[in-house]
């Protein structure tokens, strides 16, 4: 379980993510969890672990038909199960997000969320006569629901009570609930299945014989026998009032992770499959356990379901499989025409154990071994390839690719991704936008042909689990990267005054919609007026004197007069009431906890709701608020320290002044280094030679916010152009910075050392 963290006031930290995407995600981004098929209404509904929960046409008229019906977003992590209760009305979804979310199945929007599990939520069950839903996930908790109550649940009556089983001592990757709510059974890492009495919250008894973790569980309405997968590669058949294993079935080289079985009350046909994709049917009612392969995925299966019912015998009942690709695959189940079986006396290849003794572990079943007959469509070809009675499946739901790896460019602001079909594109993460299609390029060579010398400060943390990107925000570093204006792109003929923080710039593009967020803006529009209207009564009153003596002043001048101060803050009010970025307002906004647990999530233009302004106003860290309310962040300059010494080659005597050390902005351009080395190092004045060394001891340069502009001012003197600086024996440019330097030419956390030369 994650473990909590708070600050000192108490409250606990909380981050801010959003995810780039499109404004309507049709179709998966990745792999799919959990499926579940309304029959009266031919909807089949899948749970993505992009977070998404999609609804679907089961039954196209033709292959030119839109399978798409809706979507359901409120998830912020994989989704892992999903429930269809009350008829097909109700609709509950278990997440990673630690939540469990009670949806209006017919109108596709969330009516509750609840969050009593503190990890992943892995597994759902439902006992459909007493309309009820047991949730368990990594927590080792399982708590028992009454879905009336739940979809009871209003803004003002918001209080549900639940009750909970107790004993798992493992995560829980499975449940099963028959229909009476008599018998509840999980699965878990421990490698056995527990059994309660949900009524009681009584634990009856654990079954052992597998050897790895149970992923897939069914039991059967009255609650007498239990079908399980598991990791270990078997599906095994338990009678709960023996309390031990009937029937170990080994069809499947690899897990089983996914079980469906025709008919609940006597597991007649049971389906299987798992990591190794092979759809596997086998008759349990058969006391030779017949099995042929219905289909072969590509990749491994998550989860199947099985179509309605045929009505004629020309329209085959489907299987549907999820699996850890996008695309959604219905196939045809064709029972081959001869299905007989001889026993392999010599073993060997798959088979079932029959469990003959009352141990329950398997130690004295005897093993009968199986090998299908050459005319059955099961049979292995030629080259040894076992071939599936359906070959092509007929009904098919595309996916969309998903981002498999990326790479954030230096300038912190880009972000090159690769997806599943080997596509490139380019990001923007202050846009919140896909801003380039690349196509099928070579990734690698792509990253280094757009690298720069430049660098900024890590700021963001990029998460791509979903299929998409996620940004994450966070506290400690979302306002570590400050950047001269200019040098932004779509920003180049801005003042050398202006900085922006990328963090800062960004959370207001995010929360643009927030009412809180525009009533401080009209508030500092009312204060740009006023301060207005103060620089041009005061200019009406200047004197030309004083205008000139102002446009002689050094960029570090503090102008004092009120014209001045008022022109300084009409800027700032300014710089910061540009509309720099605006992200599209369908951008999901996240906050979460540190440990990943979700709070709140919105979408950009959502924000401007009356009840979300409420939720945000609420849940938004602080340090956010500060931001985007009163344009305070909690990163300052960073000062960076060097010395500036000749280059031995030179032949320039050393000043006495190279013992001490020199501090500035890490912003500080090369440029301007040089310019100090011109004027006061190498000067020609012939009082230079004292007063340089007294200058360079006490220099420092300008790291004030508000006059840090002196140390971006590009304009070269002659002097400068023949001055070059080297610094670990590579020539500098003059429009790198401090920072560019420190990390990716010095490259070490001691002081930086400048030599510099006059130019040959």
């Amino acid at each position: 379980m994650h473990q909590r963290r708070e600050n000192a006031s108490g409250r606990k930290k909380m981050q801010i993510s959003y995810v780039i995407r499109n404004a309507t995600e049709k179709y998966n981004r990745s792999g799919i969890n959990a499926l579940q098929l309304d029959p009266a209404t031919n909807r089949l509904y899948s749970a993505g672990r992009d977070s998404i929960i999609r609804i679907w046409h089961s039954k196209l008229e033709n292959e030119k038909t839109d399978p798409y019906i809706a979507s359901m977003e409120h998830h912020t992590d994989w989704v892992n199960d999903v429930i269809l209760c009350c008829g097909g009305k109700t609709f509950i979804s278990a997440s990673s997000d630690t939540t469990v979310k009670v949806w209006n199945a017919h109108r596709g929007f969330c009516m509750s969320t609840l969050r009593t599990h503190k990890d992943y939520v892995k597994a759902l069950a439902y006992a459909r006569h007493k309309e009820q839903v047991a949730s368990g996930g990594f927590d080792k908790q399982i708590f028992i629901w009454d879905v009336n109550t739940l979809t009871a649940l209003t803004s003002t009556r918001n209080t549900v009570t639940t009750s909970n089983v107790n004993g798992s001592k493992c995560s829980i990757y499975s449940l099963a609930m028959n229909e009476s709510g008599s018998v509840l059974v999980a699965g878990s890492t421990e490698r056995v299945l527990r059994i309660w009495d949900p009524r009681t919250g009584e634990k009856h008894r654990k079954l052992k014989g597998h050897t790895d973790n149970v992923k897939a569980l069914l039991i059967n309405n009255d609650g007498t026998q239990i079908l399980s997968g598991s990791s270990d590669g078997t599906v095994r058949l338990w009678s709960i009032g023996q309390q031990r294993c009937i029937a170990t079935l080994r069809v499947h080289d690899e897990g089983v992770w996914a079980l469906a079985a025709d008919d609940l009350q006597s597991f007649s046909t049971i389906y299987s499959s798992g990591r190794d994709g092979r759809v596997v049917s086998t008759d349990i009612c058969d006391p030779d356990f017949p099995n042929y392969l219905v289909c072969r995925e590509d990749y491994p299966v998550l989860r199947l379901q099985l179509g309605g019912v045929s009505k004629t015998p020309q329209e085959p009942r489907l299987i549907y499989c999820a699996t850890t690709n996008s695309a959604i695959n219905g196939w045809p189940i064709h029972k081959p025409e001869d299905t007989s079986t001889h026993v392999n006396k010599n073993g060997g290849g798959g088979g079932i154990m029959i469990d003959g003794s009352g141990g329950g572990h398997g130690d004295e079943s005897t093993r009968v071994s199986f090998t299908t007959l050459e005319s059955s469509p099961a049979t292995t070809t030629t080259g040894g390839v076992e071939c599936p009675v359906a070959l092509q499946p007929l009904y098919s739901i595309p996916g969309s690719p998903c981002i498999v790896q990326y790479k954030v460019m230096q300038d912190k602001r880009f972000i090159l991704a690769q997806d599943s079909e080997n596509k490139v594109a380019l990001y923007d993460v202050l846009t919140a936008r896909k801003v380039e299609d690349l196509g099928e390029i070579d990734f690698e060579e792509e990253v280094l042909k757009r690298e720069k010398m430049i660098y900024v400060p890590n700021w963001f943390a990029v998460d791509i689990k979903l299929g998409c990107l996620a940004i994450r925000l966070d506290e400690s570093d979302c306002f570590s990267a400050w950047v001269t204006a200019k040098d932004v792109e779509g920003f180049h003929d801005a003042d050398p005054v202006t900085k922006i923080n990328y963090g800062g710039v960004l959370l207001h593009a995010l929360l643009e919609h927030w009412p809180i967020t525009q009533k401080a803006a009209q508030r500092k529009n009312d204060e740009l007026e006023t301060h207005d209207s103060i620089a041009s009564h005061s200019d009406d009153k200047s004197t030309t004197s004083s205008s000139a003596e102002e446009s002689l002043a050094p960029p570090d001048h503090h102008l004092t007069s009120s014209a001045a101060a008022a022109s300084a803050v009409s800027e700032e009010l300014k710089f910061f009431q540009k509309p720099f970025f605006k992200v599209p307002e369908h951008t999901p906004i996240i906050i979460t906890e540190m440990s990943g647990r979700t709070v709140l999530r919105v979408t950009s233009l959502d924000a401007s709701g009356k009840t979300e302004s409420i939720q945000l106003r609420d849940n938004l860290p602080s340090w956010v608020t500060q931001a985007v309310v009163e344009n305070k962040v909690t990163s300052q300059f960073v000062k960076i320290s060097f010395f500036l010494q000749p280059h031995p080659s030179s032949g320039l005597k050393v000043p006495k002044s190279t013992s001490c050390k020199l501090l500035a902005t890490d912003m500080l351009t090369i440029a301007k280094v040089m310019e100090h080395v011109s004027e006061k190092i190498l000067s020609t004045n012939p009082n230079s030679a004292q007063q340089a060394d007294t200058d360079a001891t006490s220099a420092s340069f300008s790291t004030d916010y508000g006059n840090i502009c002196d140390s971006q001012h590009h304009a070269r003197t002659e002097e400068e152009g023949k001055i070059e600086l080297y610094c670990n024996e590579q020539l500098l440019d003059p429009d790198w910075n401090l920072r560019t330097v420190k990390h990716l030419v010095w490259k070490s956390t001691s002081d930086l050392i400048f030599l510099y030369r006059l130019r040959s």
